[in-house]
């Protein structure tokens, strides 16, 4: 009988139907690149969840996402100890999922900042792509001494289980900022980058 659980992976069978969408695209991405008898599958899967979500039909948006999960982890579950397939399709392998030390930094150049402004205070949202093995995320913010550039301070501001930091209360102008990825044995923290917050 075939299980209806999943790996607790979301690079793997991510929860929600956005970041299923983003990884049916990367996937199709790669296989178009490979001439893949699998494309089809995939496309067939997208677009079914698509037009689900754009019907408005909360029954068949949660079907069709159940088959493309089922589509990701059936993929994975192929290549799984390939490590150049698995690396290709952006997933981590069977063997760096086992071990609970593995865990892979937050790659920076996807952060993307979006900024709204309520009141006289604005306000920004971080969001970035999943790390594997990742179960929780801080952000943390880098501050230089103007006397002295070569000292530092680095304060965690915000902890979250999901690739996201909503609504964030930063002060204007340029903020150094890095992520640092946990899980329940270790951490691993990202490369620092800027986030440029507009004055109201």
């Amino acid at each position: 009988m075939k299980s209806s659980l999943f790996l607790d992976e979301p690079l793997i069978v991510p929860f929600t139907s956005g970041e299923v969408l983003v990884r049916l695209t990367q996937i199709i991405g790669a296989l178009e690149h490979h001439a893949s008898p699998q494309l089809q599958s995939f496309q067939n899967a997208k677009t079914a969840l698509l037009q689900a979500l754009e019907s408005g039909d909360h029954a068949a948006t949660g079907s069709t996402l159940r088959r493309a999960q089922e589509e990701l982890s059936g993929l994975y579950q192929s290549i799984q100890n390939d490590p150049q397939q698995c690396e290709k399709f952006g997933f981590p392998t069977a063997d760096f999922l086992a071990d609970e030390y593995s865990l892979c930094p937050v790659n920076v150049q996807t952060v993307t900042a979006t900024f709204v402004l309520t009141g006289k205070q604005v306000l920004t949202s971080i969001a970035f792509e999943r790390a594997a093995n990742a179960r929780f995320y801080w952000l943390h913010e880098v501050r230089h001494f103007a006397n002295n550039p070569s000292e530092r301070v680095e304060d965690p501001i915000i902890e979250s289980s999901s690739p996201f930091f909503d609504r964030l209360r930063l002060a204007p102008g340029p903020r150094v900022l890095r992520i640092k990825a946990r899980n329940l044995s270790t951490f691993v923290l990202s490369d620092e980058f800027t986030v440029d917050v507009p004055f109201p």
